[in-house]
């Protein structure tokens, strides 16, 4: 028994020494971890001092200043700061002025179309009055030669005054006189302006004539003021003679590019808003010269216009807005010269270029708009005149000829390399010719655009 006490004292005595052995032996161990904690704290420091130099110093090499004190390193910080926050205040305020204009431009337009709107229900109920009597009794429908050019530098746009006139908006109360009297007293302003004017336009060809005149413009007015969608489109006599003229008089053909012509506008709405030359998108293709009239005609007093189908980025420029500035440069065209409607257009496409880019952004919906628009023109397009055309050409062709009529189809015209053209047409020097640069007729049409921008707001036609 004695034995057994003895063993279980000896066991517990050695148990106690062993526990005191490993309390010491854990003691010892959680010293070493606080001396690992604190020597990793130590190198964590030393790496994030390092990382920080490291970032200096790419500071330090990108803005090349690695000979400079620390007060010449922040001063050119300051600077190189200072500098871009100025730029941003400036474009701040430059965004500011454009704001405010557009704001002073929308309250001229609307104050306009309510005015003209205004006028224009005056108007109509005088034409009505007029077709169920022969006589206007108490108001007369004024006309007036008043057309408005904007800013005709040259000769041959200046011809448009000569021998149309437009519908004044304004009725007065006058004595009463016959359809027929003012019919006659009309015509007669018509020529007498037409006198005045140094240049005569022979347009026989296109059996005009005085009873033709006045007939195809009654019949067309009949015609709009019937239509449930022209109706409230404001048309001046000045774009029915030119519609007139296109066609040759022949008054249904007249009727069904008038609707084609301002429903398709009224439909591709992408093309015809937000029609501004400061625009940045519109400005840059002005600038790179996608759309050029030549300055002046060729020997026939045919316009030629050269299209640039491979000028533009197509990763930078929509085809949407090459389309809208291509018709804008046009509409401008065809508004200010009424030659264009006598003697047509010549269009040349340089191909040059051309990529694969290019052709995928003339997508068949976008080729079927473009043709369907460019027949309803009030001119005559006398050729379709495609250079420097790569051997695909053929592919985007047979899709352009698809949606054209077959006599437009017969005036298209191919050539692989730049052909020689006559002294007559007048081409720039990029085509073989002597005139005017494609990067002078770029600015040229940007200028012109840029001075006139206030056109595209206030022309009500919207042509």
């Amino acid at each position: 028994m004695d034995k057994e006490i003895y063993l279980l004292n000896l066991e517990n005595k050695i148990l106690k020494e062993t526990a005191k052995e490993k309390y010491i032996e854990s003691k010892n161990f959680i010293k070493q971890i606080k001396a690992l904690e604190e020597n990793l704290m130590k190198k964590s420091d030393e790496l994030k001092s390092l990382y920080i130099q490291q970032q200096i110093q790419s500071i330090i090499n990108q803005l090349n200043i690695r000979d400079l004190t620390s007060d010449e390193i922040l001063r050119k910080l300051y600077n190189k700061y200072n500098t871009q926050v100025n730029e941003l205040k400036n474009e701040i305020i430059n965004l500011q002025k454009t704001v405010g204009r557009r704001e002073f431009e929308k309250e001229h337009l609307v104050k306009q179309f309510n005015t003209l709107k205004s006028e224009n229900a005056e108007l109509r109920s005088i034409l009505t009055q007029q077709k169920s009597s022969k006589e206007v009794d108490k108001k007369l429908l004024a006309s007036n030669e008043k057309i408005v050019m904007y800013d005709s530098d040259d000769d041959d746009h200046s011809v448009a005054s000569s021998t149309i006139f437009v519908c004044s908006s304004t009725i007065q109360n006058q004595k009463s006189l016959s359809i027929d009297a003012w019919k006659k007293n009309v015509y007669a302003r018509v020529l007498e302006n037409g006198k005045k004017n140094e240049k005569k336009i022979k347009i026989s060809h296109l059996g005009e004539t005085k009873e033709a005149l006045i007939e195809g413009i009654r019949e067309i007015r009949e015609f709009i003021n019937e239509d449930t969608e022209l109706k409230n489109v404001i048309i001046t006599d000045r774009i029915l003679i030119y519609f007139l003229r296109s066609n040759k008089f022949r008054i249904e053909r007249v009727k069904k590019k008038i609707r084609s012509f301002y429903i398709h506008r009224l439909e591709i709405n992408e093309w015809f808003i937000n029609r501004d030359p400061f625009l940045t998108k519109i400005n840059e293709l002005l600038k790179i010269g996608i759309f050029l009239p030549v300055i002046e005609k060729n020997e026939l007093k045919q316009q030629i216009v050269i299209l640039r189908i491979g000028a533009h980025n197509p990763k930078i420029h929509l085809q949407n807005d090459v389309m809208k500035t291509s018709l804008m440069v046009l509409d401008w065209l065809t508004f200010n010269d009424e030659t264009i409607s006598i003697y047509g257009i010549r269009a040349i496409f340089d191909m040059k270029n051309i990529t694969l880019y290019h052709a995928l952004q003339m997508t068949p919906i976008i080729i079927k708009r473009a043709v369907y628009l460019m027949d309803s023109y009030p001119t005559r397009i006398q050729q379709l005149h495609f250079v420097n055309a790569h051997r695909g050409i053929n592919i985007v062709l047979d899709i352009f000829k698809k949606f054209m009529p077959q006599k437009l189809q017969e005036r298209i015209l191919v050539t692989r390399e730049n052909p020689e053209f006559k002294a007559s047409d007048h081409l720039p020097i990029d085509l073989g010719g002597t005139n005017k640069s494609y990067k002078e007729l770029a600015k040229y049409w940007k200028h012109k655009l840029e001075k006139n921008h206030l056109w595209f707001n206030e022309n009500i036609e919207n042509i």
